[in-house]
């Protein structure tokens, strides 16, 4: 057959924009980040590493399912091997991190902030942003840490997303003393953010940023609110306006009450609740959420995940993307709400000069929620619960007036408990030992 050039010239750019309408489209990638305080002080009640063992496989599984392309976490304590949690995390998932020792004291305890990303995000420039009202302290940040008093960094590093873009990203708990405080702190990160992209050379108005962490504050506060007001998304809210859902969600009377945020025997003390806050954040300048999901609702691989719910939400400008409405990964009514044991003064009275006991009521106990114990009487009390299972956190505790914890249940089976009064009134020969019966049909796990 003859070649005619010219006929080739003018088919070729033809055939060319033929295939390139026939070819598929490259599918959207949307960028999908959880935010997780994992939860640091159950350590003193878990020597045999029973809670991190369940919680670390159970994060591990996962986030095989979900596929995270970042994870922030907060009070990211020491595991297994001298490990921190985040390493040993990233090392099970294949993920790059980084991450700063916050708190802590050697040979016990560690806590920390932080980012975990896909290596194909190409994590790089490792950042450690010490926040305002913070305490002295010394210590590589890596490996150990002394402080004197509350310290809060923001751990920061350059990600690059898949068309190209460069991506900074802060993971931070913020434990300033007071609102103000906070809100100083928050704003410190958005001016970090700023200064690094100028001395990048990139363009502020034209720059990707995400915010994850425990700011200890509710929405309307400075922190959150300040972060907002300098051209943030609020991810959940953006998704959820109105809705004031919690994920430190403390209070044992009210829906969505986490067992694991009356935990006994913690340091520092969690044997009080005063509200339920929204704690946990995913900020993001530059990207548009599209899903925002308060995950953790329920107890997975056996164990309440932490003491908050974590924040899942997803990101990408294609608006095409179809958008999930849904706030909790659990339906509120999943879970029977925690039967509540109300120690009162009149319950310490004794008839004679002898010693007292007292025979409560038996309780049926369905779910993972447990019972929560609260001390309403002016005594100091000790608690002490025998069974065939597992108990978390523990099985005993001392609970001063005003003070509460919750106990749940790993197996099914009878459970008896006694509690007995400290007399705070040195004029008072009240000496009770009250005894109960628990019958826990089915644990929730």
């Amino acid at each position: 057959m003859q070649y005619i050039p010219h006929v080739t010239k003018i088919l070729s750019p033809l055939f060319i924009l033929l295939i390139s309408f026939l070819a598929p489209k490259a599918e959207a990638s949307p960028l999908k980040v959880l935010q997780l305080n994992f939860n640091s002080e159950v350590l003193l009640d878990d020597g045999d590493y029973t809670i991190r063992d369940l919680r670390f496989n159970a994060l591990v599984n996962w986030a095989k399912q979900n596929s995270p392309d970042i994870i922030f976490l907060e009070e990211s304590w020491n595991y297994r091997d001298g490990k921190n949690i985040a390493q040993a995390l990233a090392e099970a998932l294949g993920y790059d991190f980084t991450y700063r020792i916050n708190m802590g004291f050697p040979g016990l305890f560690y806590d920390g902030d932080a980012v975990l990303a896909k290596r194909e995000l190409h994590l790089s420039e490792e950042r450690d942003v010490k926040l305002p009202h913070s305490a002295f302290e010394f210590g590589d940040g890596k490996k150990w840490i002394i402080e004197f008093g509350s310290v809060s960094y923001a751990v920061a590093a350059k990600l690059t997303e898949a068309n190209g873009r460069t991506l900074y990203v802060y993971a931070t708990h913020l434990l300033g003393g007071n609102d103000m405080d906070r809100g100083d702190q928050s704003m410190a990160i958005v001016q970090d953010a700023k200064k690094w992209i100028s001395t990048s050379g990139g363009d502020w108005n034209d720059s990707d940023v995400i915010i994850g962490g425990d700011f200890n504050s509710n929405p309307a506060d400075s922190g959150p609110s300040g972060i907002v007001d300098s051209g943030f998304v609020d991810s959940f809210a953006a998704i959820h306006p109105g809705d004031t859902s919690c994920t430190d969600c403390e209070v044992p009377s009210e829906p969505w009450f986490n067992p694991f945020t009356l935990v006994a025997g913690q340091v520092p003390s969690q044997a009080s609740f005063s509200a339920n806050l929204r704690d946990d954040y995913i900020f993001a300048h530059g990207l548009r959420p599209y899903e925002s999901t308060i995950i953790f609702t329920a107890p997975i691989g056996g164990i309440w995940m932490s003491d908050h719910y974590g924040v899942w939400s997803k990101f990408d400008n294609d608006f095409s993307l179809q958008t999930s409405m849904a706030s909790h990964d659990a339906p509120e009514a999943a879970i029977p709400p925690t039967q509540i044991i109300a120690v009162t003064d009149e319950q310490f009275q004794c008839t004679d000069d002898s010693n007292c006991d007292v025979n409560l009521p038996g309780l049926e106990v369905s779910g993972a929620r447990g019972i929560t114990l609260r001390n309403l009487s002016k005594f100091y009390i000790r608690f002490k619960m025998k069974g065939p299972g597992k108990i978390f956190a523990t099985r005993h505790v001392g609970l001063n007036p005003g003070e509460s914890a919750n106990f749940s249940f790993a197996s099914i089976g009878q459970y008896g408990f006694e509690i007995e009064n400290d007399v705070v009134d040195e004029d008072s020969e009240d000496d009770v030992v009250l005894h109960g019966i628990i019958n826990v049909s089915n644990t929730g796990y």
